[in-house]
C-alpha cells in the first residue's frame, strides 16, 4: 500500500493516547454544547411560563371578592337565614 497507510501496530502508545484524548475531547465538547442548547431552551420556557403565571396571578387578584363586599354579602345571607328560621319556628308553634 502507500506511504499513508497507518497501522495500529506502527503507532506508539503516545500517539494512540493523543488520538483517544482528541476523540474524547470532541465528544465532550459536543455533549457540552448540546447541554448548553437544551439549558437555553429550558430557560426560555421557564421565563415564558413565569410570565404566564404572573399574568394569571394579576387576573386572579382582580377577580377576588373584596373583604367589605364579602362581609356585606355574609350579613345579608345570615339575615335571610334568620328570617327563614323565624318563619319555620312560627310554623312549628302553630
Amino acid at each position: 500500500m502507500g506511504s499513508l497507510d497507518i497501522r495500529l501496530e506502527d503507532m506508539d502508545q503516545d500517539t494512540v493516547l493523543q488520538a483517544t484524548a482528541a476523540v474524547a475531547g470532541v465528544l465532550a465538547t459536543w455533549v457540552y454544547n448540546s447541554m448548553l442548547k437544551k439549558i437555553a431552551c429550558l430557560e426560555k420556557e421557564c421565563t415564558r411560563l413565569s410570565e404566564r403565571i404572573s399574568a394569571n396571578e394579576i387576573i386572579m387578584v382582580g377577580n377576588y371578592v373584596k373583604n367589605d363586599r364579602f362581609e356585606k354579602m355574609e350579613e345579608a345571607l345570615f339575615a335571610k337565614l334568620d328570617r327563614i328560621e323565624d318563619k319555620l319556628d312560627r310554623k312549628a308553634d302553630k
